[in-house]
C-alpha cells in the first residue's frame, strides 16, 4: 500500500479501493470498523495525516468522530 499525501481525487479513489481489497482479503484480522479506519490512517502523511490528528488528539477525551469509528463514514 502507498502512502497518500495529496489530494487528488484519482490518487484517493485508488487509495480507498485498495484497502477494500485488502479488507476484503484479510476479514479476520479487520473485524471492527475503527481498526480498519485507523489502520488506513496510518498510511496518510503530510497535510492528509495532519487533518486527521486534529480529531484523534481531541482535547475532549468523550467526544466521538462517526468517520474515526465507521468505515463508512470514513470513506
Amino acid at each position: 500500500m502507498k502512502f497518500v499525501t495529496s489530494s487528488s481525487s484519482d490518487e484517493l479513489y485508488t487509495f480507498i479501493f485498495q484497502y477494500q481489497i485488502y479488507f476484503h482479503a484479510y476479514k479476520r484480522e479487520f473485524t471492527e470498523n475503527t481498526e480498519k479506519v485507523f489502520f488506513a490512517i496510518s498510511y496518510l502523511k503530510e497535510a492528509v495525516l495532519d487533518y486527521f490528528k486534529l480529531f484523534i488528539n481531541k482535547l475532549d477525551p468523550y467526544q466521538c468522530f462517526d468517520f474515526l469509528e465507521d468505515w463508512t463514514m470514513f470513506v
